[in-house]
């Protein structure tokens, strides 16, 4: 219960960030070999292959116009640009390719390609690649790669945008050679983008493909369930035990669904399992009081909001409904997003279906199509595990009724939320959305002592506000340990 909580809390934290928006002057820059346009802030010096190559004027990197286009031919670039600063730079380049269009390539296939991308980079290039995920744009589907590489002893930071479009790899990416990809440039770089205007062809718009509806089993639990047409399934972007699929619309890369699972049962001490089995462990254990209790203001304050919570029922299964907004100001900043999360627990495993938004939303039906399709496994009745744990085997002769059986998965999940929402959460929101590199180890360390004790100082008062109780000084310990191991 403990991990799963965390995990979900977690990836709506990371999915939920808003970006910074972008707006600024431009100027349109018309690239003929790539049959494209694109607008260029103004604050960039800007050099394309239509240069003067007659001319003995030094342009960037001292080059005059002949050295500079045999730079740029020799590198494969159509476009060069260098911001007032020096530090940032933006760059067009463009290969032939073999592949005659990203949008004739079904978005499972595309996520195979872009690991083996990956895998290319990482193998041989010795470049780790630190993330990556996919863009729709207008006209164009693009892989977008986060990564680091050094050069002459020069770390430098990279953002690229990587499509094919009527035979033409073409990648737009930028260099940052003072810091880690900033919120602001990653914002400024995706509007770039969105301003690219390509000269179709007949056959360069989307195909018509739609990918089939397929049958997702967990191997694990059993649990099986029909993932409707136009949705695909994208490998998690790292280990995840308790998340264990991720789904994207065929349509719209930016709608996510996941599915998780966790062993409640296995998790349980021999004391807290007297006089009950496995099967004992389902829904009707929680009512929707728990549910409400879980997220109340004193768990939440200033960083999640249950906007509702329903019992519903889909497929003959009952689910605990929960819609989110949540907003968290970080640094002067703030983060707003909704969510909408189902769970259940059946024979022991508590079961989480989330989606990305609100029940509002276009792609739901979708969501509520893959939830009326979900098959949980028959119970055995004759199972070792269905058997009741007799006191007899454990130190404590007393039976935990049901009504202390809720109580403890409140108590439970109200101390984990609590324990994250203090301790976690900011750095967490302040290393993956608005730093969005690992922080130097001498400056992390501060960063996790000093937001430690106050963290520890706040946990202290509000303990004391819930239940008069008293803080571990090893929690602190342990939220330390995990907080520079986020930052890094």
């Amino acid at each position: 219960m403990k991990k799963i909580i965390l995990r979900t809390v977690l990836i709506i934290l990371l999915v939920s960030m808003q970006t910074v928006v972008f707006a600024t002057s431009s100027k349109v820059y018309f690239l003929d070999d790539l049959q494209m346009s694109i607008d260029i802030p103004s604050k960039y010096n800007v050099v394309t292959r239509n240069i003067d190559v007659g001319s003995s004027k030094r342009l960037l990197y001292g080059f005059d116009g002949k050295a500079l286009l045999n730079q740029m031919k020799a590198g494969n670039i159509y476009l060069d640009a260098i911001d007032e600063s020096t530090a940032s730079e933006i760059v067009v380049m463009m290969v032939p390719n073999d592949i005659k269009n990203f949008n004739q390539i079904d978005n499972t296939k595309l996520a195979k390609l872009a690991a083996s991308v990956k895998n290319m980079f990482e193998e041989k290039l010795g470049i780790t690649i630190e993330k990556y995920d996919f863009y729709l744009h207008d006209q164009a589907k693009f892989m977008r790669l986060y990564f680091n590489l050094l050069n002459n002893g020069e770390r430098i930071h990279c953002l690229q945008y990587y499509t094919v479009f009527d035979n033409r790899a073409i990648t737009i990416k930028i260099n940052s050679y003072s810091r880690a990809i900033s919120s602001e440039q990653e914002a400024e770089l995706k509007a770039i983008i969105d301003t690219i205007h390509f000269n179709e062809t007949s056959d360069s718009s989307a195909s018509s493909y739609e990918a089939k509806s397929f049958i997702y089993k967990d191997i694990e639990t059993g649990v099986e369930f029909t993932v409707p047409a136009n949705w695909i399934q994208l490998p998690l972007s790292q280990h995840r035990e308790f998340i264990d699929a991720k789904f994207i619309s065929n349509n719209n890369f930016g709608i996510v669904m996941l599915y998780g699972s966790a062993d409640i049962w296995s998790k349980m001490s021999p004391s807290e399992k007297i006089g009950l089995t496995r099967s004992d462990i389902n829904t009707s254990k929680l009512t929707l009081k728990d549910i409400q209790r879980w997220f109340t203001d004193k768990a939440t304050k200033n960083m999640f909001n249950l906007a509702d919570s329903t019992l519903v029922s889909y497929g003959g299964i009952d689910y605990y409904k929960c819609n989110f907004s949540y907003s968290s100001e970080i640094q002067g900043t703030m983060f707003e997003g909704k969510s909408t999360n189902l769970l259940t627990m059946e024979n022991g495993y508590l079961y989480t279906f989330q989606f990305f938004g609100s029940d509002e939303n276009t792609y739901y039906k979708d969501f509520e199509s893959l939830l009326a399709s979900v098959k949980y496994p028959v119970v055995n009745s004759a199972s070792a595990n269905n058997s009741p744990v007799n006191s007899t085997s454990v130190n404590k002769t007393t039976t935990p009724s049901a009504e202390n059986m809720g109580s403890f998965w409140t108590d439970l999940l109200l101390s984990l939320l609590i324990s994250f929402t203090i301790y976690s959460a900011p750095i967490f929101v302040y290393r993956y959305a608005i730093n969005k590199q690992p922080v130097e180890k001498r400056k992390a360390k501060k960063i996790v002592i000093i937001y430690g004790i106050f963290a520890f100082v706040v946990m202290i008062c509000l303990i004391a506000v819930l239940n008069g109780g008293k803080v571990s000084p090893s929690a602190i310990l342990i939220w330390s340990y995990v907080n520079y191991k986020i930052l890094t």
